[in-house]
């Protein structure tokens, strides 16, 4: 399970309304997900009755609240006599929810929330002017960004400018894209979480597999993984990685959702009866 520590939330004006308890990044360790308006500083202690505290410029500052008797026509700092409610249900790593492939639990606002987890994911767009090795890598960096539909796993490949009179070649070409546009869907990277609660992504491509299956293979006798660690889909480090949790990503990487194969070769078959390139460029998975 990530860690959690205690952060403090601030109005719009820095000042301290409450506390809420914040996670890891599992992506990064050290740094947490914080939400907006919180901050990991301790802030002083002071007596609420007479002070209060305001974070700014990366820094606390302690002011006195004005005496009700005194006459003011300055703004005042907020009230913060009441603080901001907090929930009941304080998040923990027991209620901690189930995150999906591609999704992840943080704390928001006080309580568990689960959002879209594509960090580090590459895609490509599908109708890339620039197709082939010079096309458009997009990455995404940021929770809660997801890859567009149609996006590709893979660069497109670059289309071929056929003539009118140019059949065979355009229906090669539209062949070779459905084919690349399948094959990038069905290496789309595994969300696994390990015995330790580390989830990420892991890749599926054929060759990640195949290494998967010769080491499983290879300790099966033992039934342990010295390394105790494994490469997810960005090539960063994920331990501990018992041989049970490769056990448990094969699994997962064997009943993930691929795409259909006859729907492929349907497609393909299109492509072979249609009798115009136009009709030909117009086929898409």
């Amino acid at each position: 399970m990530e860690n959690l520590t205690r952060a403090y939330q601030l109005d719009e004006q820095g000042v301290l309304v409450g506390e809420t308890m914040v996670q890891e990044d599992p992506m990064e360790p050290g740094v947490y997900l914080l939400p907006p308006g919180c901050v990991l500083l301790a802030p002083p202690a002071v007596d609420a009755d007479t002070q209060v505290v305001r974070y700014r410029d990366g820094a606390w500052d302690v002011h006195d609240r004005p005496s009700s008797s005194e006459p003011t026509t300055a703004p005042v700092e907020a009230d913060v006599s009441t603080p901001r409610a907090v929930s009941a249900i304080v998040p923990t790593q027991a209620n901690q929810p189930k995150a999906g492939e591609h999704e992840i639990a943080l704390i928001v606002d006080g309580q568990w929330a689960v959002v879209a987890d594509w960090r580090g994911t590459a895609y490509w767009l599908p109708n890339d002017d620039t197709a082939g090795p010079a096309a458009t890598e997009h990455r995404i960096t940021e929770l809660g960004q997801t890859p567009p539909d149609g996006a590709l796993f893979s660069p497109p490949p670059a289309p071929l400018r056929v003539s009118s009179t140019s059949l065979a070649d355009a229906q090669a070409v539209q062949i070779a894209t459905l084919r690349s546009a399948w094959q990038s869907a069905t290496e789309c990277p595994v969300n696994f979480t390990t015995a330790a609660g580390h989830a990420d992504g892991f890749a599926c491509d054929a060759a990640s597999v195949a290494k998967l299956d010769a080491m499983l293979a290879a300790y099966a006798q033992s039934g342990t993984w010295p390394p105790n660690l494994w490469l997810n889909a960005s090539g960063m480090p994920v331990t501990p990685f018992t041989f049970a949790d490769m056990q448990a990503l094969a699994r997962a990487v064997a009943d993930r959702a691929t795409p259909d194969y006859e729907a492929l070769l349907l497609k393909i078959g299109q492509v072979m009866a249609a009798a115009t390139t136009d009709e030909v460029q117009a086929i898409g998975l």
